[in-house]
């Protein structure tokens, strides 16, 4: 299964273009990181491939076919927005629940066996623990689970996600990006994430989609998107990519080298 935008292009009333002609792809069992600046247009991207805005020029297409004409696509498709915090009182287990809609009828209630698939998707991101816990009472890295279970819960075949690992403390950025790594790489779910973090990028990424506050992107393979050049280009500051070896673990330190303003 593929998901694909070819071409798209997004601008808000009477401002400039935000994306131009963005062309990207990715399959089950892939993780594509998206990077740039605060201002670039990711969040805005996403929205625009879910059908949450409107393209201006070209389109989604889930497997070949026009994501815009398929009534179903909040099936096939587990949406994780920026995490808000929820106001209303609800449990982690209803929460998750709440993913059962796209398959519900109009004012249908969740069954036993929604229940049932409910709890299984808490065990899956490793928060079954939780289900009975009101939300507004969880850590940021325990709601950020919850948020995860919930997605699963339309058994999607695609994740979408939006900054995951933002405003976690460092441990639970690494439970939150294994989670994402086991169930793309054992469940063969397909996976598009943004991220501010390159070394984030670096350790989970199979491809990369980089925007810049031009309008303008470079997207392909990780190891040839995610270059010093490209990242330095993208993230409008010189940085040092340097290899690390820990024992039989391997990985990326990216060392900032200053503001251009600087020099």
């Amino acid at each position: 299964m593929k998901l694909e935008v070819r071409g798209g292009s997004f601008g808000y009333p009477g401002g400039p273009p935000l994306l131009r002609g963005v062309s990207f792809q990715v399959e089950g069992g892939e993780v594509l990181s998206i990077l740039g600046p605060n201002g670039a247009g990711k969040t805005t991207l996403l929205r625009c491939m879910l059908g949450l805005l409107s393209w201006k020029e070209g389109q989604t297409l889930l497997d070949g076919q026009p994501l815009a004409n398929d009534t179903r696509r909040w099936q096939s498709i587990g949406y994780v927005p920026q995490q808000k915090r929820p106001t209303l009182g609800c449990t982690a287990l209803e929460m998750v629940l709440l993913g059962r809609s796209p398959h519900l009828g109009l004012l249908a209630q969740p069954t036993a066996r929604d229940e049932a698939l409910a709890r299984e998707c808490l065990e899956r991101v490793g928060a079954e623990a939780l289900a009975n816990r009101l939300c507004s009472q969880l850590s940021g890295g325990e709601y950020q689970l919850v948020l995860f279970a919930r997605a699963l819960a339309v058994q999607p075949r695609f994740l979408v996600l939006d900054e995951p690992e933002a405003n976690l403390d460092f441990k639970n950025q690494q439970k939150v990006l294994e989670v994402l790594e086991r169930l793309c790489r054992q469940e063969g779910l397909g996976a598009l994430w943004i991220t501010h973090s390159p070394q984030n990028a670096l350790a989970l990424a199979d491809k990369a989609l980089l925007l810049n506050r031009q309008g303008e992107y470079r997207f392909g393979p990780a190891e040839e998107a995610l270059t010093e050049e490209n990242l330095s280009w993208c993230l409008e500051m010189p940085l040092k990519l340097c290899r690390v070896q820990a024992g039989e673990k391997q990985g990326w330190c990216v060392l900032p080298l200053g503001s251009r303003e600087k020099g």
